[in-house]
């Protein structure tokens, strides 16, 4: 039962009180603000007993724990407080009340700023970088207060969404527009899983289009491209601090192990081993942006290439970075500036007339789509490539041009010749791939006998109307279909819009990589 009751305070003895005694009580007596007061004295007569003027309410919950809570001066209003704590109590102990409803009723009422806090906590706490991070919440923060949020509950999915469409009006690319949407789900899912949210209000928002708004598409060099490149970089000057022939390296450990900005800009002398066979660069968790130590092995030309140009560098520290790609400022160092400067001493343009742009990002789409071309295995290039999607790698990075395209139609199996002989009716033939006038006929009846055809010093056999015709019509086209498949599998299906089978695309609430695609 809960309890409603008065507490009593002790207060010293006001100044000039008159001390007597009633019914056996000790009484002080004073005057203030022109009233006469009275109250009690303490067992020790030091001080008085005064009641608190709001009645206190206490109760015991659901897991018996007791609790204590001010009801107001009005003492009915303070036991219809106590009825409900008890009432709730006896639901949640029944199974009637949902805990989680009862904890976002105290969320809701906290300042948004307060989530955000511990949401940057929440973020770093599982092992992003700190780039990362900060623009998770800068973005989050923008699109709060275009919405003007000051509560979870101002979270409008209407206004969300018609706030990151004025991003796009205001010139963002679709694809940034997605990063935005992106963090907002982000939040707003980590809302419902903590605990402070009765559901994920964004869930149902859905990512733009990017092909709609493509701002800036990638090309990859062909290899004389790359070589004039190199050696551009090799014969300039030192740009953003750094040298020519270390630009030169980079671009080609970049081309050859698609290697990331970053991942580049943590490796040192220990990230090689030169004694395993084949060798290998390794990039640490903190660096990679899959959050995961991966070792690359490398090209033994990269690999000879390295050793020689590691040899001249022998004032660079066993843990310092190779390649300088930040400041001493921790600013990053402006690759894409590198790339334009190199490749126009190069007589290369940064951007073709498609529009498609070689920057520093675009080797390791060099890097995958060389793996394509070679034939590799889609799941094998997946992995060299670390990424969570086989679609992403398949139909982002890799590009094949025309004469690619022409070369997989080449490898399909010729197509059956014509033939002008129509007494065969319906009956199947192994085609040989020729017309030849003079080839030699001979038909049997229509119970089973052989059908004989030989043309170009070759023999083949055609039962028809019987079981072993069908048996061998299955057994061929079986055969046809692996060979289709293997086909198809070299080429990775030739950049499909779906998956090969055996792959599952990893899925968020965008419908994409979060890693959003």
């Amino acid at each position: 039962m809960a309890s409603v009751f008065k507490q009593i305070r002790k207060k010293r003895i006001p100044t000039g009180a008159e001390i007597v005694e009633k019914r056996g009580k000790r009484i002080a007596t004073w005057t203030s603000r022109g009233r006469t007061r009275r109250a009690e004295l303490s067992v020790d007569g030091k001080s008085i007993l005064v009641p608190d003027p709001n009645y206190t309410v206490t109760w015991f919950d659901w897991e018996g724990k007791r609790h204590k809570a001010s009801g107001g001066p009005d003492r009915d209003a303070a036991q219809a407080l106590g009825r409900q704590k008890e009432t709730e109590a006896m639901q949640r102990r029944q199974g009637l009340i949902d805990p989680r409803a009862e904890k976002t009723v105290s969320e809701r009422r906290r300042p948004i700023a307060d989530h955000l806090a511990d949401f940057r906590r929440s973020l770093e706490a599982k092992g992003d970088t700190p780039e990362h991070v900060a623009l998770i919440l800068a973005r989050l923060t923008r699109v709060l207060e275009m919405c003007k949020v000051e509560r979870i509950g101002d979270m409008s999915p209407s206004e969300i969404a018609a706030a990151v469409a004025d991003l796009h009006t205001e010139g963002l690319s679709l694809r940034t527009c997605n990063g935005y949407l992106r963090a907002i789900k982000q939040f707003s899912r980590w809302l419902y899983r903590d605990g402070r949210a009765t559901s994920d209000t964004l869930a149902h928002l859905t990512a733009y289009n990017v092909e709609t708004d493509r701002r800036r598409e990638r090309r990859v060099l062909s290899p004389e491209e790359f070589r004039l490149l190199v050696a551009a970089a090799e014969a300039g000057s030192a740009v953003e601090g750094i040298p020519g022939d270390t630009r030169a390296m980079m671009y080609i450990l970049a081309a050859w192990t698609g290697f990331r900005r970053r991942e580049l800009s943590s490796i040192t002398l220990r990230s090689f081993d030169f004694q395993a066979e084949p060798a290998t660069v390794t990039i640490e968790a903190a660096y990679a942006k899959n959050r995961r130590q991966d070792t690359q092995p490398l090209h033994p030309t990269v690999a000879q290439r390295l050793r020689t140009w590691l040899e001249v560098k022998t004032e660079i520290n066993d843990d310092a970075p190779l390649f300088p790609l930040r400041t001493p400022g921790r600013s990053w160092r402006k690759t894409g500036k590198m790339m334009r400067l190199d490749l126009e001493r190069a007589g290369l343009p940064y951007a073709d007339e498609d529009g498609l742009y070689a920057d520093f990002h675009a080797h390791r789409h060099a890097f995958i789509s060389n793996l394509g071309k070679a034939g590799v295995l889609l799941a094998t290039a997946q992995k060299l490539a670390r990424h969570s999607d086989p679609t992403l790698t398949a139909n982002i990075y890799t590009h094949l041009g025309v004469s690619d395209k022409a070369a997989a139609i080449d490898m399909l199996p010729e197509c059956p010749a014509y033939s002008k002989n129509t007494e065969l009716g319906e009956q199947w033939l192994n085609a040989t791939g020729t017309d030849d006038p003079q080839a030699e006929r001979s038909c049997g009846d229509q119970k089973g006998e052989h059908l004989v055809e030989q043309s170009a010093g070759k023999t083949w056999r055609v039962v028809t109307n019987s079981t072993q015709a069908r048996m061998e019509k299955r057994t061929i086209r079986k055969s046809l279909r692996c060979q289709e498949m293997a086909i198809a599998s070299s080429f990775w299906r030739l950049l499909a819009k779906v998956p090969p089978a055996g792959f599952e695309p990893a899925t968020t609430g965008l419908g994409n990589r979060c890693s959003i695609p």
